[in-house]
C-alpha cells in the first residue's frame, strides 16, 4: 500500500483538485492522510466533506503538542500510516491519472522512484496531462553530489520512497523555515540509494500561491538560519569523504 500524506492549511478554495486527482488513480491500493495545520478558514470541514464515502482517506486536526508547520504535519502523518510506500504531496497540487500506478511498477527492489514535476498557474488544465513536456532527467553516477548541485532534481514531492528505506531519517526537521526537504533527502542520499526514473511529468505543482520558501526571497532573514541548517549535511559529507 502507499501512504500519501498532504498538510494542508487555509486551502478551501484548491483542495479539490488535489483530492479528485488522488480519487482518479489508476492505482487504487493507497491511504491518504491528511493533517490540517490550523487553518482559519473553512479547509478542516471543505475537506471532511470531499472525502466522506471514502474511507482510504483519513483527515486529522494537527494535535496542540505539535509544532504549527508542514514538517510537524507530515511527522504525525507518519505515526498514522500503515503503507509499505511513502509519497509525500502538497495540498495545492495534481497528479496525473497514472502516478501512483507507473510508480510502483517502476520502484521494484529500489530505495525510491521519481519522475518529472510540471508546474502550473491558476486552474489546473487536464490538458496538461498530455502535452507537458519537461527536461529529460538524467541518471547520476553520484546522487548525492547532483542533488547537492540541483542537477539531480528531487523536491519534497517527486519521489515515491520504500518505507524502510526513508525510516532510518526521519522525523523531518520541524524547525527548519525552507529546505526541509533537502535536508531530509541529503542525509538519505549520502548513504547508498537506489532508484528508478520515470521521464514523465506525474505530478503538476501550482506556481504563485504561499509557501515558506516565497516567505523566503520576500524577507531573506525569515529563513536564513534554516537555509545553512538545510545545507549542513552537504559540508559533512564532502568531509567524511576526503
Amino acid at each position: 500500500m502507499i501512504s500519501i500524506i498532504i498538510p494542508i492549511y487555509n486551502r478551501q478554495h484548491l483542495i479539490e483538485e488535489t483530492l479528485n486527482s488522488i480519487k482518479a488513480q489508476t492505482y487504487s491500493n493507497w491511504e491518504c492522510i491528511i493533517v490540517d495545520d490550523g487553518s482559519k478558514d473553512d479547509t478542516y470541514n471543505v475537506t471532511n466533506n470531499l472525502i466522506k464515502g471514502d474511507n482510504r482517506f483519513q483527515l486529522y486536526n494537527r494535535p496542540l503538542e505539535f509544532a504549527k508547520g508542514p514538517s510537524s504535519c507530515r511527522n504525525f502523518a507518519i505515526t498514522k500510516m500503515s503503507g509499505n510506500y511513502i509519497q509525500f504531496f502538497d495540498s495545492d497540487d495534481v497528479m496525473h491519472p497514472n502516478h501512483l500506478q507507473l510508480k510502483i511498477e517502476a520502484i521494484k527492489t529500489h530505495d525510491f522512484v521519481i519522475c518529472q514535476l510540471q508546474e502550473f498557474t491558476g486552474a489546473f488544465d487536464t490538458n496538461l496531462f498530455s502535452s507537458a513536456k519537461q527536461p529529460y532527467i538524467k541518471p547520476s553516477k553520484n546522487v548525492f553530489e547532483d542533488f547537492a548541485t540541483g542537477t539531480f532534481p528531487m523536491l519534497m514531492v517527486a519521489p515515491l520512497w520504500k518505507a524502510s528505506s526513508l525510516r532510518p531519517y526521519l522525523p523531518i526537521r520541524e524547525d527548519l523555515h525552507i529546505l526541509e526537504d533537502h535536508e531530509l533527502y541529503a542525509r538519505a542520499l549520502s548513504q547508498n540509494k537506489t532508484y528508478a526514473i520515470i521521464n514523465t511529468p506525474l505530478i503538476f505543482y501550482r506556481v504563485g500561491s504561499s509557501s515558506s520558501t516565497n516567505n523566503f526571497y520576500s524577507n531573506v532573514s525569515y529563513g536564513l538560519a534554516s537555509y545553512f541548517e538545510a545545507k549542513k549535511p552537504y559540508y559533512i559529507y564532502q568531509v567524511q569523504s576526503q
